[in-house]
């Protein structure tokens, strides 16, 4: 009887791992996309700011100083 209490552990534990290797890889996916989300933003932001630059305006809307 105990053997087989053992084996049924056993079985559970491995459930269990596999389960919570399954969620990790989709928190990463999920991590990642968001990074990817933040980035995109940061290039966007980046990309106006030069734009901006380029008409010699500053970032609070005043003319900029050369």
């Amino acid at each position: 009887m105990r053997w087989k209490e053992m084996e049924e552990e056993e079985q559970r534990l491995t459930t269990k791992k596999e389960t919570t290797k399954t969620k990790a890889k989709t928190l990463t996916i999920e991590d990642y996309v968001l990074l990817e989300q933040m980035i995109m933003e940061i290039l966007e932001d980046n990309k106006d700011y030069r734009a901006w630059m380029e008409k010699g305006i500053t970032m609070n809307g005043t003319a900029a100083r050369q």
